[in-house]
């Protein structure tokens, strides 16, 4: 059943609901002079939406990966179980689960609550570098090395969330998503989203949740208003308070200060927010009775909050709903496309001869080695999931639908998607599945020459866009891929984790520039040939 509209009100101009119009263009403004791939940004104040932008080919009424505010929204599941006497905080996770319980003892596992998991904190440090492909995720979590005592030391660690989840499948007797949907997706208007799962059907936890931008905005509207939303209590009203504490603080009374609560992070007094991998958050702003939601595809999080900081000094003004707004802001916000899809009227000869025919590529085996063989989706995408997709290859193209039009057909795994790519600077929407995964492809393609072939693929639930360049030799093919974000956005973005995972700073260092060279082997040339 899907959820009842309740759409957030838009206020007539950002200057009703106390957002000054200019001060927002401005913000997306020094957003693209840094080159921040941003998707999305919506600022909520006094509960409307006051200002808000998409870039095409997002939009509002479109899903996006959410990375870690995935673990917001566990931890909110937790919330309900605790408020239902499901569990307690102080439930062992032994107790759950007794058939982890070692034969041998382990004073340490015996000690691990619910809480610890909570607020990462159980003790356990197990490698970034696990792969998801292994059947049981839990192992994970319990073949980890101690590093504490549980309660004792504050360590980021995406299987403590899924073993919250793992909890949750127990202890109710369903998914995640089904037990949060009349909860929490129904009450506030949220379609039944997308979860990525494990082997068995468990939510991975700590990742792999798609959202609206809207969506995420009302989550964290009740988390302003200690779990109210439009005045009806949502989330239970002591677990949202407790939440944006800093729970994981060790020594002294847990403040809201840059800290870590229930899968929040707390920034100051006013201030907290949920926050995913290339800048997916969810900022409440207390003191501004104001939430912003921002999705992109960016690692640049000092620039990030270097614009937000302009919408907090210049952005919050007084409501007044005779203020009309900074000329052209309507225009501006609409008019912001993220991709410049080329354009070409040039149309190659080869049409007729590669129309139809498949193309046979020769699989990397080093990508393969290192866990990241080439896909549509990122590199980090396709590292983190279960059925480990890529290898990109049977690739057919069909020139015959119109002259506007080209059909582009691929497979990763078992996995056969047919999507249409405009051909003449407009991107095509096809629904595709990748990695188990409900995607909208958007697509386009051009003649660079008439021996090239150029194709733009952007799942756009993900961050992705996958560019692959054909170079036709007679019979042979060369793929040249690319992507945005670069391949080395996924290496950065996992580098420090790795070199933690080292404790002499020799091999720390080793660590560090293994993963750099790797950076120039991630989108090496595919080579191959038509089969028929």
């Amino acid at each position: 059943m899907p959820a009842k509209n309740t759409r957030l009100t838009r206020a007539r101009t950002p200057e009703c609901a106390g957002v000054s119009s200019k001060a927002f263009i401005k913000t997306l403004q020094y957003l693209e002079e840094k080159d921040v791939r941003y998707h999305s940004l919506m600022v909520v104040r006094h509960g409307k939406v006051a200002a808000e932008c998409y870039r095409e080919p997002f939009s509002r009424d479109t899903p996006h990966i959410m990375y870690s505010v995935s673990k917001t929204i566990t931890a909110t599941a937790i919330g309900f179980a605790l408020n239902e006497g499901y569990i307690k905080l102080e439930t062992r996770f032994i107790d759950i689960f007794p058939e982890y319980a070692p034969k041998k003892g382990d004073e340490k596992l015996e000690k691990l609550e619910i809480r610890h998991l909570l607020t990462m904190t159980s003790g356990k440090l197990p490698s970034y570098l696990l792969h998801k492909t292994d059947k049981d995720w839990m192992k994970h979590l319990l073949d980890a090395k101690w590093i504490s005592e549980p309660g004792e030391k504050f360590e980021y660690v995406n299987e403590n969330i899924y073993a919250l989840c793992a909890i949750l499948h127990r202890v109710t007797g369903v998914s995640v998503t089904d037990f949060l949907y009349e909860r929490l997706f129904l009450p506030l208007g949220i379609d039944k989203p997308f979860w990525e799962t494990d082997h068995n059907g468990i939510e991975a936890g700590g990742w792999g949740l798609f959202l609206k931008t809207e969506d995420l905005a009302k989550i964290m509207m009740c988390y302003l208003n200690e779990g109210k939303f439009r005045g009806k209590q949502i989330i239970p009203k002591d677990f949202a308070k407790a939440a944006t504490l800093n729970q994981a603080a060790i020594k002294g009374t847990p403040v809201r200060e840059k800290g870590y609560g229930y899968c929040i992070w707390t920034e100051n007094e006013y201030e907290y927010r949920a926050d995913g991998m290339y800048s997916q958050l969810g900022i409440v702003l207390e003191d501004k009775d104001a939430v912003i939601a921002f999705t992109s595809c960016s690692v640049d999080t000092e620039t990030i909050w270097s614009a937000f900081d302009i919408l907090k000094t210049e952005g919050f003004i007084n409501a007044d709903t005779s203020v009309k707004s900074a000329p052209l802001y309507k225009e501006f916000v609409k008019n912001r496309p993220i991709d410049i899809v080329p354009q070409s009227k040039r149309r190659s000869p080869l049409e007729s001869f590669i129309s139809g025919r498949t193309i046979r590529l020769r699989n990397d085996l080093l990508l393969n080695a290192v866990g990241t063989p080439l896909g549509i989706l990122s590199s980090a995408d396709v590292y983190m999931s279960k059925t480990r997709a890529g290898n990109i290859n049977n690739i057919s193209f069909d020139f015959s639908i119109n002259e506007n039009e080209m059909m582009f057909t691929w497979q990763e795994l078992d996995e056969i998607n047919t999507i249409s790519c405009g051909l003449d600077g407009k991107y095509r929407f096809t629904p595709i599945v990748l990695a188990d995964s409900p995607y909208t492809a958007a697509a386009a393609a051009y003649w660079l020459d008439n021996y090239t072939l150029e194709v733009w693929v952007r799942p756009i639930e993900s961050l992705a866009r996958r560019v692959l360049r054909f170079s036709f030799q007679g019979n042979n093919v060369v793929m040249t891929p690319t992507g945005d974000p670069p391949a080395e956005f996924f290496i950065s973005s996992v580098i420090d984790y790795v070199r933690d995972m080292f404790s002499q700073k020799q091999l720390k260092d080793i660590a560090g520039a293994s993963l750099k060279v790797l950076e120039s082997l991630l989108e090496p040339l595919h080579y191959g040939k038509f089969i028929d």
